[in-house]
């Protein structure tokens, strides 16, 4: 059975009751208020930190968008949902404006967040792929080793902010190939940033293809097509090794000049630790040339 709260007349949840009307209402709170209401969060999924702290970030930066979707709340007094919500306004240490529903019943709670959720490709209006590929290169701008310290949620104003017309373009012309254990982001990405910083897009665009769909036409890509084949052939490739050694890999791929008649390709831990720092440097200054012209 679901716990039954009584109401503590001085809480923010009595100010939510007083101003509602059918229920509904929307206030102001701040992170004493969000607190009061948190203590009320029994028998809830467990809390995500990742996005408490995603939630937190955009609250910080003024960038929380109020979406209409209410905090609500149990005639019991319990806390049914939006505990990742309050839980980052505590985060953030700011006070903002949310519509709350007061008057449900603890039945309705089962019938909460079972929808399809919009994914940020949704929200965005872009495909999956071309999304992912705008998150590797926001973590790559925003952080040297993109997985250092784990899985990131990246939301939809990151992506808007790392989404020029030059990277669009580049992204309407790459092709939609697959290779079993290689993850499509991290190749798309670091093609997009060879064709940025100058590289002759016929080319990359050409040899993405080719390993991609395992079709070597010359020596180099016969050569980086067997070390592909050997970093993966076991399977169970994590995201922490295609950012850290796959995404450099590819890039050096792709921008090695015309192969010689006999070629081995090789990537060590520091020639890609490099690459990593070279190209994080390199998309800084891009976006600096970018939005100061």
């Amino acid at each position: 059975m679901l716990p039954q709260l009584s109401l503590v007349e001085d809480d923010f949840l009595s100010t939510i009751r007083k101003v509602s009307r059918d229920g509904y209402c929307r206030l102001h709170i701040d992170p004493s208020d969000a607190k009061s209401l948190l203590e009320r969060n029994t028998g809830n999924r467990k809390l995500r930190e990742a996005v408490v702290n995603y939630y937190a970030k955009e609250m910080r930066n003024n960038k929380w968008l109020d979406n209409g979707d209410p905090i609500r709340i149990a005639r019991s007094g319990r806390l049914l949902n939006g505990q990742h919500r309050l839980s980052a306004l505590v985060k953030a240490g700011v006070t903002l404006p949310f519509h709350f529903l007061s008057n449900l019943s603890e039945e309705s709670f089962e019938q909460m967040d079972n929808g399809a959720h919009r994914s940020v490709s949704d929200n965005l209006n872009m495909s999956f792929r071309d999304v992912a590929v705008l998150k590797v290169i926001y973590l790559m701008k925003s952080h040297i080793f993109i997985y250092e310290n784990g899985h990131r949620r990246v939301g939809p104003s990151e992506i808007k902010s790392v989404m020029t017309d030059e990277i669009t373009e580049i992204l309407e012309e790459m092709p939609l190939t697959k290779r079993a254990n290689v993850a499509n982001a991290y190749t798309n990405a670091a093609a997009v940033l060879c064709i940025l910083f100058g590289y002759p897009k016929e080319r990359i665009l050409r040899r993405q293809h080719n390993v991609l769909t395992v079709t070597p036409s010359n020596n180099l890509e016969v050569a980086f097509n067997r070390w592909v084949t050997n970093v993966t052939q076991n399977g169970g490739v994590n995201r922490a090794f295609q950012a850290n050694k796959m995404l450099p890999a590819f890039y050096k791929y792709y921008i090695t000049d015309d192969p010689e008649p006999v070629q081995v390709f090789r990537l060590n831990e520091t020639e890609a630790t490099t690459i990593l720092k070279g190209l994080h440097n390199q998309l800084n200054a891009y976006f600096r040339s970018y939005n100061h012209p």
